[in-house]
């Protein structure tokens, strides 16, 4: 979805932005690895580390996504007809989220349970892209 969002207001390609969607295609294709260690070690000894290792990967799929966005825009490769407030929005909450899969990663060094509901929360911001890029516009008053 959030993919889609991003690259759908973006007519032109340069060759860092090329790299830049290849490496976040490799973290995406990436998440089956640690999400099946996750679930092998979900009720045991491991399960802290397990996790680590899935906030590590959100972790940076979360920058990639952030650093595209800063990126689109530092180079001008928006599209003239594009609502640069959504993507100002957009790359805003994409920044947030970065910050905000860190803390949950120190935060499963403490409690589990609490990074779960964490990352619960941070994942509707990679399901509803335009509802919150739509919101972080309007905190703003950017239009």
């Amino acid at each position: 979805i959030n993919h889609q969002v991003v690259y759908e207001c973006v007519p032109r390609m340069n060759a860092g932005l090329v790299w830049l969607n290849g490496a976040q295609m490799a973290l995406v294709a990436a998440v089956p690895m640690p999400t099946a260690l996750l679930a092998e070690h979900l009720q045991d000894e491991g399960q802290r580390l397990a996790f680590t290792i899935y906030g590590a990967a959100f972790f940076l799929i979360a920058t990639s996504f952030w650093a595209t966005g800063a990126f689109i825009t530092r180079r001008q490769l928006l599209a003239d007809t594009a609502d640069s407030g959504l993507h100002a929005g957009l790359t805003r909450c994409y920044a947030y989220s970065v910050l905000w899969t860190a803390a949950a990663v120190i935060v499963c060094q403490f409690t589990v349970l609490l990074a779960v509901v964490m990352w619960a929360l941070m994942f509707a911001l990679f399901a509803f892209p335009l509802q919150f890029g739509s919101w972080a516009r309007a905190s703003t008053g950017r239009a």
